[in-house]
């Protein structure tokens, strides 16, 4: 309890960060901008390919490749198949 973390996902020229204290979140985004060019896009609700989906009330972020999967068996022909 107490401790702020920051949390950094990186790939290539996508990313995405994570932070528990405001404050430290802001100098981090400020010092990173300071050598490379940023953008904050806000909540996240995509992230290579991946949906994202926070419930804030109930601290719970569920993430789904449903819409990825949907394309691979459109692309295969397969979206009649069963399991």
């Amino acid at each position: 309890e107490g401790t702020s973390v920051i949390l950094l996902s990186i790939y290539v020229d996508d990313g995405i960060a994570a932070c528990n204290n405001k404050e430290l979140y802001q100098r981090f985004l400020t010092d990173l901008g300071k050598d490379f060019e940023l953008s904050d896009q806000g909540p996240v609700s995509w992230y290579l390919g991946v949906s994202v989906k926070q419930d804030l009330a109930n601290k719970r972020t569920t993430l789904s490749q449903e819409q990825y999967v949907k394309d691979v068996l459109e692309r295969f022909g397969m979206t009649g198949a069963t399991p």
